[in-house]
Formats: structure tokens, sequence, C-alpha cells
């Protein structure tokens, strides 16, 4: 068994555990994750999607959603920080929102590429992802997100004992050597 996956099992179960335990905290790191990953998100389109078709609505459209995107997370990693409860919940579904309508203006984009011939499967599954993700959020704030969480982390332990099961039983057979004499052959 490889140390590496080892220590990946330690972390998602450790993880998991906090999902059960404390889901409400587990949420509140989550709006600043995905706020970190919208300030990312935001830079990539802005510096390399934007570019990618001479098309003016096409271009425009993404400058939007970067620069949305980029503010957006900001204000999911700071506001957070410094105010009430309340800004927790109102990330969340301000967070949720923009998933959606960030999935529409990629399905604009996707269209827009398909035009000039150019098929990007790692677009549809991110869209899908989007609203998944979205639809997931929605629920947060509500007493069946917690549930949701705690359930997540339950699918996790799971998978976490079936990862490190299929690793041990898959392991390398290690065979010793032994040095015979010619009256033991």
């Amino acid at each position: 068994m490889k140390k590496t996956h080892l220590l990946l099992a330690a972390l998602v179960l450790v993880i998991a555990l906090m999902m059960i335990i404390a889901p409400q905290e587990c949420i509140k790191v989550s709006v600043i994750v995905l706020g970190i990953a919208s300030v990312i998100t935001g830079l990539y389109t802005l510096l390399f999607e934007r570019n990618l078709i001479e098309d003016s609505v096409f271009q425009t459209t993404l400058l939007v959603r970067g620069i949305a995107s980029i503010v957006l997370g900001a204000l999911a990693i700071i506001l957070p920080l410094f105010l009430a409860e309340f800004i927790w919940t109102v990330m969340l579904y301000v967070i949720a929102s923009f998933m959606v309508l960030y999935g529409a203006v990629e399905i604009f984009a996707l269209t827009k590429i398909k035009e000039i011939n150019s098929e990007n499967r790692q677009q549809k599954i991110e869209i899908a992802a989007f609203f998944v993700l979205a639809a997931f959020i929605f629920c947060m704030p509500a007493k069946i997100g917690l549930t949701l969480v705690r359930l997540v982390g339950v699918a996790l332990m799971i998978g976490v004992g079936i990862f490190l099961f299929l690793e041990w039983k898959h392991r390398p057979l290690v065979l010793e050597a032994q040095i015979l004499s010619d009256d033991e052959v």
C-alpha cells in the first residue's frame, strides 16, 4: 500500500468525521473554499478563456463572468470572516445563484466554442457539476442541508473503507527467498 494513498485516505477520513460531527463549520469552510475557487476561476476566465473567440458578445459575456466571479469570490472569503451568522446563509444563497448563472453562461460559451468546431467534454462536466453543486448549496442553510452534509460524510467514510480494503487486497505480494542447502533439496 502506497504511503500517499494511506495519507490521502486518512485526510478524507478526518474531513468525513468533521462533516459528521460539525457540519455547520464544514459549511463555513466550504464557503471560503468556494470563494477561493471562484477567484481563481474568474482570473482564468479573464486571462485565457475570454480570448478564445473573436466575437465581441462572447468576450463581453466572459469579461462580465470573470469579474463577477472574482468579486463574488472575494466577498465569500472576506465577509463571512468578519460578519454575523446571517451572512453565511446569504453567501450560500448568493454562491448557489451565481453557480446557476455561471452554468448558464458556460452553456452559452460552449455553444459559441462548438461553432468553431471545438468539442470540450470537460466543459460539459463542469456545467453539470455547477448545477448539481448549486442544488446542494441551496439546501445547505435548511435543516436538510446539515443532514446532507452528514450523509456525504458517511459516504466518504464508506468510500475510504472500500478504498483501503481494495488497496490491501491488491497489495503486491512480497516473497522472501530462502537459501537451501543441498541436503534440503
